[in-house]
């Protein structure tokens, strides 16, 4: 089934700016309703950044910093996939995962606010998720103190429970709700949130985290900020490479 609507002719005059000469001239590239999906939602999330953007700076504060740098950079900035994946010593792919989970992180409190140990026990005992095997606790219960203290070892010598058990549970919980839909796939995004790349046995990030850490400079071709460009300028095809491949 064809879709001729302006918005479609868009989606497909953006695809096209990507082809060489050989793929225009053989023209088997086809886009998709399925294809445009991720811009259709990256859009959306833009309109609605536009619209209220006081709440999403008091949402924002929400957020682990990282995840905060990379959303104010991709979508204020206009900075690449490509060049944040450079900053964070990762790759464009990697860049993008991480940009779509911190977005849904952000819903996360935009739809309940910082999610309780009431709302999560709601959730997860729906979910059956509650009480995990072999633990004799609420899952709730720890994900809500692990949210505060961030440190594993802690919360298994405060409940003596075995530590590796903790965030045993909370990945497998956070990978079933992530394959769910509305809440419960919110608090799954939380819960990633909370766990990704930190260490299993104290605070702070896990070696492998800290060991890509460090600081790098990256600049934008000038004639990014130009208003007049000339068209002989070796960089004039940066004024039309999409954000996520440039």
């Amino acid at each position: 089934m064809a879709e001729d609507t302006a918005y479609f002719q868009s989606i497909v005059a953006n695809r096209a700016l990507l082809l060489d000469e050989q793929e225009a001239l053989e023209g088997g590239v086809l886009v998709s309703i399925e294809t445009a999906e991720d811009q259709q939602q990256e859009e959306d999330i833009w309109v609605w950044l536009q619209e209220h953007f006081p709440q999403f700076l008091r949402l924002l504060r929400h957020l682990p910093s990282e995840d905060q740098e990379l959303l104010l950079s991709y979508y204020l900035l206009g900075k690449t996939q490509n060049t944040l994946a450079t900053i964070h010593y990762s790759t464009q792919t990697v860049c993008s995962f991480k940009i779509r989970m911190a977005v849904k992180n952000l819903c996360v409190f935009l739809m309940m606010g910082e999610p309780t140990q009431e709302t999560m026990h709601d959730i997860l005992n729906g979910a059956n998720l509650e009480y995990p095997h072999p633990l004799a606790i609420r899952l709730s219960q720890l994900i809500w103190e692990y949210a505060r203290c961030r440190d594993f070892a802690r919360l298994a010598k405060t409940h003596h429970l075995h530590r590796p058990d903790i965030r045993r549970a909370m990945s497998r919980a956070c990978k079933a709700l992530l394959e769910m839909k509305g809440r419960e796939h919110a608090l799954g995004a939380y819960i990633y949130t909370l766990i990704d790349k930190v260490n299993p046995s104290g605070q702070g990030y896990s070696k492998r985290k800290l060991a890509k850490q460090g600081h790098i400079v990256k600049t934008d071709p000038p004639i990014t900020g130009q208003f007049r460009v000339d068209v002989s300028d070796p960089d004039f095809e940066a004024m039309f490479t999409s954000r996520a491949n440039r």
